[in-house]
């Protein structure tokens, strides 16, 4: 890129070399001209002069710039195009140097419906704040320009760049690289495509050598400009060397469509309104999807994908991730999936949610195709809390999976000295009991009080029925159901240990649990 800068300004001031140029046509020999004498004018360049001759140059630009609009009108908005702009430099305070205008002409194309390219020259000089010196600068830049919408009448696009900028500076003369991003906006003017533009962008100029303990500066740089498009394909009829017919003469001179094609020349005849149309008078297809832009419900579909009667792409199983994305094209109808299109397991055990009966398994726990953990026994209780894993068949079996008796004492289960108050104690155990019978819904048990000898036998007898409802609250409060359970107090009755000893009467004060036939 900094050879190719020299050669253009060799180019530019030798006289030699200005013989090609001619060759380029009135229009582009004006532009060049233009440049060679901004070239040469850097020396006797002062601030008041500089501003005014660039305005000159520029309205020389679009004068003899009236040639390019003309050609554009007869063809239609052409892909390449002209753009001269006026730009005022924001300089970096490093530079110790004044804000002044500058001059950029480039040459640009329209690459598709997002995209142009542009390569320009840009011409500015920045006087010292202190002294008599300036900087001269000149650079050749290539930019893209993405454009957010080419359809409204206002068009907005971001750019970014690079190049390089040779700046002369106190007798000394360096070239460095540069890069440049920014944003600006189109307005279309006319039909034909030429454009009053507009753009503010920021530049990173490497310059290390001009200034000491300086390696870059970082100027803003505000533009206005115009883009004359040139280049379109003419719509002509070619003369015919026989006479053509009335009918044949006329038809060839018309555009059934309004398509901007002549009908000699459209493949496409009967193109719908105001849609774009390339050379043949065919309808755009941006991207290349067989959907032409005026159907495309999808305009920036990725290459070589397939595509619906809309433009958009195909998605087999309604999931939302596109088919050449999906990674599980069979997702269920109606599933939740991540961004692969693969449907979700918010437990990871390995069954999707949409077919997990059992959703909130414990991380590491063997399961089913149902999503459930295994139950080897089929007692209801999960091997990995089994203590009984080979339970026989049909039993009614407690939360651990073991067989319940037909009568159990419930250990623990105990009250403060002469009332119905369950200990704290008590409580952690009947709560393993209320799991138990509400896993077990289908039985009746009854709920059996006793206490010691020691005291009247009605008090005590008084006193187990009281203990007796106590825990049936208690386990209706838990969940289980009060109709299958039943409250009796035995007092006295039916010891199992020698009540003459301390140990036998706290025995003797226990709740049972007697399962009903």
């Amino acid at each position: 890129m900094v050879v190719l800068f020299y050669y253009l300004e060799y180019c530019l001031v030798c006289s030699d070399n200005m013989r090609p140029i001619a060759v380029l046509g009135d229009e582009w020999a004006g532009i060049f001209g233009f440049l060679m004498t901004q070239m040469m004018i850097d020396n006797i360049w002062e601030a008041t002069v500089k501003q005014i001759f660039t305005m000159a140059m520029f309205a020389i630009v679009l004068t003899f710039g009236k040639s390019l609009v003309a050609n554009a009108e007869a063809a239609g908005s052409g892909n390449w195009y002209l753009s001269p702009s006026l730009f005022y430099v924001i300089a970096d305070d490093d530079r110790r140097a004044d804000d002044d205008l500058g001059f950029q002409i480039g040459v640009g194309k329209v690459l598709n419906q997002r995209w142009n390219i542009e390569f320009s020259g840009v011409f500015d000089n920045l006087d010292f704040e202190t002294g008599n010196g300036k900087y001269q600068q000149r650079g050749i830049l290539a930019d893209g320009l993405y454009m957010f919408n080419r359809e409204p009448a206002m068009q907005p696009f971001a750019l970014v760049g690079l190049g390089a900028l040779r700046t002369k500076a106190a007798g000394d003369s360096n070239v460095n690289p540069l890069i440049n991003i920014g944003a600006g906006i189109m307005f279309p003017l006319s039909d034909n495509g030429v454009s009053l533009r507009g753009d503010i962008r920021h530049r990173w100029d490497f310059d290390d050598e001009t200034v000491n303990g300086e390696d870059r500066f970082n100027d803003w740089l505000v533009s206005i400009g115009i883009a004359i498009p040139f280049g379109g394909t003419t719509k002509s009829v070619e003369p015919s060397a026989a006479p053509m017919s009335e009918e044949v003469s006329s038809n060839s001179g018309s555009d059934a469509d309004n398509d901007g094609v002549l009908d000699g020349d459209d493949k496409c005849p009967n193109t719908a309104a105001n849609a774009s149309v390339d050379a043949n008078g065919c309808e755009m297809d941006s991207d290349n999807d067989s959907v032409v832009d005026s159907k495309d419900k999808c305009p920036g579909t990725a290459s070589g994908v397939n595509v619906d009667e809309k433009g958009c792409e195909l998605d087999n199983d309604k999931d939302g991730v596109a088919n050449h994305a999906d990674e599980c094209p069979s997702s269920s109808m109606g599933a939740v999936v991540d961004i692969a299109g693969c449907e979700l397991d918010g437990d990871n055990d390995g069954v999707v949610d949409s077919k997990d009966s059992c959703k909130n398994t414990p991380a590491g726990a063997k399961v089913g195709v149902n999503g459930c953990e295994l139950d080897g026994d089929n007692d209801g209780v999960a091997d990995n809390n089994d203590d009984c894993p080979n339970s026989a068949a049909n039993v009614n079996v407690d939360i651990h999976g073991c067989e319940l008796q037909n009568t159990f004492v419930l250990k623990g289960v105990k009250f403060v000295t002469g009332s119905d108050k369950l200990t704290p104690e008590a409580t952690v155990v009947l709560d393993d009991v209320a799991a138990t019978l509400i896993k077990n819904a289908g039985i009746t048990v009854e709920i059996a009080g006793y206490t010691d000898n020691t005291g009247k036998a009605s008090f005590n007898r008084s006193l187990s029925q009281q203990r007796a409802e106590s825990v049936k609250r208690y386990l209706v409060n838990a969940g289980v159901s009060s109709e299958s359970l039943i409250a009796k107090g035995y007092g006295i009755s039916d010891p199992i240990a020698d009540n003459s000893t301390k140990s036998g009467r706290a025995a003797n004060r226990r709740v049972e649990m007697h399962i009903q036939e």
